[in-house]
């Protein structure tokens, strides 16, 4: 037997979303690494793939 999901409490506007810091950072790396992410997942399992350029672009973006 499972259980069913709990309810979604909340979600933000889509605007919200685009405005984000991760979607500003996602975008300035497919930018920058002329690189394409259809969802988050894409881009998780890029910074997986490419761990010098992400922490490199974190570093560069964040501090």
């Amino acid at each position: 037997m499972t259980a069913d999901p709990p309810p979604v409490l909340w979600r933000p506007e889509a605007g919200a979303l685009q405005d984000s810091s991760l979607a500003r950072f996602s975008r300035w790396i497919t930018q920058r690494h002329d690189v394409e992410f259809a969802d988050h997942a894409a881009l998780h399992a890029w910074s997986i793939q490419n761990l010098a350029e992400f922490w490199a672009g974190i570093a560069e973006r964040v501090f």
